[in-house]
């Protein structure tokens, strides 16, 4: 189970970016579904958790963490937060109060019948996605813009 505040940039508890499969494999245990039919990275899937990791090809390591609300696609529901207290009750208006305006964001639209979500992104390293009814259904952590 993953547990400790979310940090942007960073991770959770135990769960961090850069972390290798084996490490990965020893806090969360076995991946329910691997998804291995993507370009430049690979998805362990954990539903029961709400969690999936992104792994970047060819290094092998987790390159980006995504945390699920409300059973978003079927994933569960992960019980984690930010360190202000941002998590998956907190309504977007909410996180701009707390976090400031996002470096980038976009609304949510349909796009050959499928749903994309509203999303604010903070180059800290945190994204946060919204659903049609404005629930926050993501949060991902990725690594820091620099420069």
């Amino acid at each position: 189970m993953v547990t400790g505040s979310l940090q942007a940039g960073v991770g959770a508890g135990a769960l961090r970016l850069g972390a290798s499969q084996t490490e990965v494999r020893g806090i969360l245990g076995a991946p329910a579904k691997v998804v291995d039919e993507l370009p430049l990275s690979y998805l362990y899937t954990y539903p029961g958790e709400g969690v999936e990791i992104d792994f970047a090809v060819p290094q092998g390591r987790a390159a980006a963490l995504f945390f699920y609300g409300h059973n978003w696609n079927g994933l569960g529901h992960a019980a984690v937060q930010t360190a202000e207290g941002i998590g998956f009750a907190t309504r977007r208006e909410e996180v701009v109060a707390r976090l400031g305006l996002p470096a980038g964001s976009d609304e949510a639209y349909v796009l050959d019948r499928r749903f994309h979500t509203a999303w604010l992104y903070y180059p800290t390293g945190i994204q946060f996605h919204f659903d049609a009814d404005g629930r926050m259904v993501i949060i991902a952590i990725c690594p820091p813009r620099r420069g």
